[in-house]
């Protein structure tokens, strides 16, 4: 299985519960329509600050979305169509309604039980 991780911050001024209910509500529909080789996608919300040494640390972004892929030969249909220019535009526009783009990240990651 082949994982990806996205870690995403909210466009500045939306409320973490309009962020919750655009992206499950209009963004996820349209990320399964157009990403049918997901073996799974996940959101998970972040809903504290993390705490090290005694210190609330403001962390960079606001929900983990996981993508998982049965294949690589899946990961790279996904990757293909992501990159086409109907797909791209599509999405990024979505995108630009709720998250602040320029703060998303996100990588390929090797889980270990």
């Amino acid at each position: 299985m082949f994982k990806r991780v996205t870690l995403i911050k909210r466009k500045q001024g939306m409320s973490i519960e309009d962020f919750k209910s655009y992206y499950e509500n209009h963004h996820v529909p349209m990320v399964k329509r157009l990403f049918p080789m997901f073996a799974d996608y996940r959101r998970s919300y972040i809903t504290d600050a993390l705490r090290r040494n005694g210190e609330t640390k403001v962390l960079d972004f606001d929900v983990i979305t996981e993508t998982w892929y049965a294949s690589e030969a899946d990961y790279k249909v996904f990757l293909d169509k992501l990159s086409s220019p109907g797909v791209r535009d599509e999405i990024m526009a979505d995108e630009a309604r709720f998250t602040d783009t320029a703060s998303t990240v996100s990588c390929t990651v090797q889980e270990r039980k």
